[in-house]
């Protein structure tokens, strides 16, 4: 699967929390299992237009406030290269619905900003216009979507601004820390820690009063704040703890790395959370792990991860004197903390960014086959059966050889470093005089023998002996772009196609004719006459009857539109081959012509005695997509001048050839072209 994961911060962001780093745990293990992901934000001060984080491609366009339409300018650009968009609402969304089709697009949010955050983090008149922006987007463009959340809190919320609780699907939290094995060594005096990130929202300075508060029982407490120490925000906190001459027992430590956070974390006695709203609350699950209880103001998102009296408490009030309450009886009551250190730990042992990923992968499946075919598998068995589906398959690739030792090992190579792994390699050889057997076998390829009996029945005959479910049919002067394979099954499971095509173009470099050849390929991409579906099923290619053995040019355009006529579906994929063996001269144009004109003299098929029929935009020298793009011709005169010629030249050469065929009336030998 391709999935383009819109987000307004990734995870390497100064403003990213926990809503980044559960997104960036399920993303990471999907590339794992074979998925390909784009992650697309904001640039940042420092940062990269470009970069790959565990597999993930990371692109980073526009501006915080620009970067909604530099995704829809990414996305109109990429769209095919995608099978899925996630369109992440951070009180803001992408509006994908306005340009990504409903059966493409699937909504993520972690929380709904709602009255407490717009209200909290903005200023009249923004906060009303924020508010009331939210409510539109969720009530009318986004009212039918499919939902992805992370808590019950978020679900209730969702419901509530016209969101059917029938398409909100719920993705479990995980947590990056291991839970302790046993209770930690804590300060000799109680000890708070906050480590939530430092933003109006979390209500530090609610937390700054409840230590204000503590401090007279107990004299000696130590309040550690983590996180950026930097933002108006934080200035706002400094000159709270100077006016509340708290001086000596608060400590801003700043941003630490993981291994130093969780220390001071397990050291600590109580984990503090004062938010107006969470998404789910991960801080409480990540001190949890480290023995570590939390107190936490009873809101939206602390009561999905704080179980009262298990592995944290709530607050009566969400005010400061019930937070130090509940923070004094804890460091009294020993036998309650350490019921609720135990629970927590417990309880920490049950997340897992992995149940995170297994949910978040059915969910998207969910959605990508609600229209498509494989939808019968998940009605009668779950969607287990069908993510089962993206688990790697054998896929043939299948190379007719004859004297090719020139190219074969570059197109060897490209099939060598394919993503995808679970390949055979079939060459089929037919009586090469050069190396063309021994680079084969260098590769690991399970080399055949077929001798003089042309390029059809080469491939035929791979296709006999292959063990792969699906076939890879290519010629020995091609190489591979390296995810073709991968994208070219994941396109037959995920959107029920039998065949893709995959566009080749020229090596412009070889010569100015291959120049010409690139520029003229490039209007067939997509098309739906000229095309090769080189790749496909075992299944469809079987029930065809494989390749026309009588054929030695437009073999792969007449099993097309066998294919086709078969009711067999069709797909593309944006990955290419790059074609190195074009002609260098009007003499190889001459020859190569020459010979493809003089074997189309027409055989009746073997299997069923009917000619091999082309259509018209296959035959015609002027296909339908030189007219759909004919402003390319007038942007490139000299370009077009030589497609002119190049056409010309070709189809005359081989109406001799076939002409000449006619009256030979005799099959030549050697069946295969060689460059």
């Amino acid at each position: 699967m391709r999935i383009l994961f819109l987000s307004w911060y990734d995870r390497k962001n100064p403003a990213s929390g926990g809503a980044e780093k559960l997104s960036y745990e399920i993303l990471k293990r999907l590339c794992d299992r074979g998925h390909e992901v784009t992650w697309f934000a904001h640039r940042y001060r420092g940062s990269s237009k470009t970069e790959v984080q565990n597999g993930i491609s990371v692109v980073r366009r526009g501006t915080r406030v620009g970067t909604v339409f530099a995704a829809f300018l990414y996305y109109l650009k990429n769209f095919r290269a995608f099978d899925l968009v996630v369109d992440n609402f951070h009180a803001f969304s992408f509006l994908t619905s306005l340009y990504v089709k409903k059966s493409r697009r699937i909504a993520m949010i972690y929380e709904v900003a709602g009255k407490e955050i717009w209200f909290k983090m903005m200023y009249f008149p923004l906060n009303l216009i924020g508010l009331l922006l939210e409510k539109f987007l969720l009530g009318s463009l986004y009212a039918e979507d499919r939902f992805i959340t992370i808590s019950n809190s978020t679900k209730v919320n969702l419901v509530r601004n016209g969101i059917d609780d029938r398409n909100i699907r719920i993705v479990p939290m995980g947590i990056s820390q291991k839970p302790l094995e046993k209770l930690p060594q804590k300060t000799e005096f109680p000890s708070l820690v906050y480590f939530g990130g430092i933003r109006r929202m979390k209500r530090v300075e609610d937390q700054l009063e409840a230590v204000n508060i503590l401090r007279k029982d107990f004299p000696r407490l130590k309040f550690y704040i983590l996180g950026r120490n930097q933002g108006s925000y934080y200035e706002f906190l400094k000159k709270k703890v100077w006016e509340l001459r708290l001086d000596n027992f608060v400590e801003f430590v700043g941003f630490l790395p993981d291994h130093e956070r969780d220390a001071l974390i397990s050291r600590s006695w109580l984990n503090l959370g004062t938010s107006v709203k969470e998404g789910w609350g991960l801080v409480v699950n990540e001190s949890n792990a480290l023995g570590t209880p939390t107190v936490a103001y009873n809101v939206y998102g602390f009561r999905d991860s704080i179980k009262h009296y298990k592995n944290g408490l709530l607050t009566i009030t969400r005010t400061p004197d019930s937070l130090a309450t509940a923070a004094k009886r804890l460091f009294l009551d020993k036998d309650l903390y350490e019921k609720l250190q135990l629970g927590g730990l417990k309880d920490s042992k049950k997340f897992s960014f992995d149940d995170s990923a297994d949910e978040f992968e059915k969910i998207v499946y969910e959605k990508l086959y609600e229209n498509v075919a494989g939808s019968q598998i998940r009605d009668n068995f779950g969607m287990d059966a069908v993510v089962n589906l993206s688990r790697q398959e054998l896929v043939s690739v299948i190379i007719p050889v004859l004297n090719s030792e020139k190219f074969l090992e570059r197109c060897l190579e490209s099939v060598k470093k394919q993503t995808y792994k679970n390949i055979e390699i079939i060459v089929v050889d037919g009586g090469s005089k050069d190396n063309s057997v021994k680079i084969a076998k260098q590769f690991g390829a399970k080399v055949l023998k077929w001798v003089d009996r042309g390029r059809s029945a080469q491939k035929n005959r791979g296709a006999k002996v292959a063990s792969g479910k699906y076939l890879y049919f290519i010629d020995d002067d091609l190489v591979l772009n390296g995810n073709i394979v991968k994208s070219a099954v994941m396109s037959i499971k995920e959107r029920g196609y039998d065949m893709i095509a995959v566009h080749n173009v020229s090596d412009s470099r070889i010569s100015y004719w291959a120049k010409i050849r690139k520029f003229e390929r490039d209007f067939l991409e997509y098309d739906t006459h000229n095309i090769s579906p080189r790749f496909l099923t075992k299944k469809a290619f079987e029930k065809v009857e494989g390749f026309d053995e009588a054929l030695i040019a437009a073999e792969d355009y007449d099993i097309y539109n066998r294919l086709r006529e078969a009711d067999f579906r069709l797909g593309f994929i944006t990955e290419k081959e790059l074609h190195l063996g074009e002609p260098r001269t009007i003499k190889d144009i001459i020859n190569k012509y020459y010979f493809y004109g003089k074997t189309m003299v027409g055989e009746k098929r073997r299997s069923g005695g009917k000619l091999a029929e082309l259509t018209f935009a296959q035959k015609s020298p002027i296909k339908p997509a030189y007219l759909r793009k004919f402003y390319r011709f007038i942007l490139r005169p000299d370009l077009a001048l030589g497609v002119l010629f190049y056409n010309s030249l070709r189809f005359s050469v081989a109406g001799i050839g076939y002409l000449m065929g006619k009256l030979k009336k005799k099959e030549d030998k050697d069946r295969v072209f060689r460059t």
